[in-house]
């Protein structure tokens, strides 16, 4: 599938939806033809009041259908490229919707954790009621796969991991503890060894005791316990 993004760089986003939604089709940044059939433009608009627009507008299979969505950035840099993701995202499902057989019963929730949304919603202090219900308004989960999720997010776990970046470990920190069994272990990795005091500092904050260290070649991984 042709891909053209305006007024946005959201690579990733559109490409997993593009996975998710149209499986047999490869991400081709290219400009549209006359006769092209399967093909996307994601366009973004921010305000200067922080309000964002996107407009998907699709073609696939012989059908083509538009969506917009709107939302306010509000927060930190981190806050607000989430949101801006959720909105890209968000509006190419909506777009696709109409050009698939069928929804998928994840929504638009892609990755090998699609029930995460739900367990962050209860570590911040939501009843599984509503997680779930946040699931099919804000993901368009069914209601069958939202049940499970919230159902899964009560769980608690004694080995919990994370070989991410510190830009992603640091904010995510405070969840971590209501993920964990009492003295579960949090391993986290993909740290650059600069950045090893700030991850630190940030599961002390978050609760936990970190009790193991080791570094190779510029990168790091720490141990914590609830």
């Amino acid at each position: 599938m042709k891909l053209v993004l305006r007024g946005h760089d959201e690579r990733y986003t559109v490409e997993q939806s593009l996975m998710n939604l149209f499986p047999g089709e490869l991400p081709v940044y290219a400009a549209i033809e006359p006769g092209d059939g399967s093909w996307a433009v994601v366009t973004c608009r921010e305000e200067a009041d922080d309000r964002l627009t996107v407009t998907a507008d699709l073609a696939y299979g012989g059908g083509k259908n538009s969506a917009f969505f709107t939302t306010l950035l509000s927060g930190s840099d981190f806050d607000r490229e989430g949101q801006r993701r959720h909105a890209v995202g968000a509006c190419f499902y909506q777009a696709a919707l109409e050009l698939l057989d069928a929804p998928p019963p994840w929504g638009m929730l892609t990755g090998v954790r699609p029930d995460k949304p739900a367990a962050w919603a209860v570590m911040a202090g939501k009843s599984p009621r509503e997680a779930r219900r946040m699931l099919e308004e804000t993901y368009f989960v069914s209601p069958s796969r939202a049940a499970l999720a919230a159902e899964l997010a009560q769980n608690k776990y004694h080995l919990v991991l994370a070989n991410i970046v510190a830009d992603v470990i640091i904010p995510l920190a405070p969840q971590v503890p209501g993920l964990l069994e009492e003295d579960g272990v949090f391993l986290c990795s993909g740290i650059i060894d600069t950045r090893t005091q700030e991850v630190e500092a940030a599961l002390k904050r978050a609760g936990l005791t970190v009790t193991g260290k080791r570094e190779k070649n510029g990168w790091a991984a720490l141990e914590a316990r609830r």
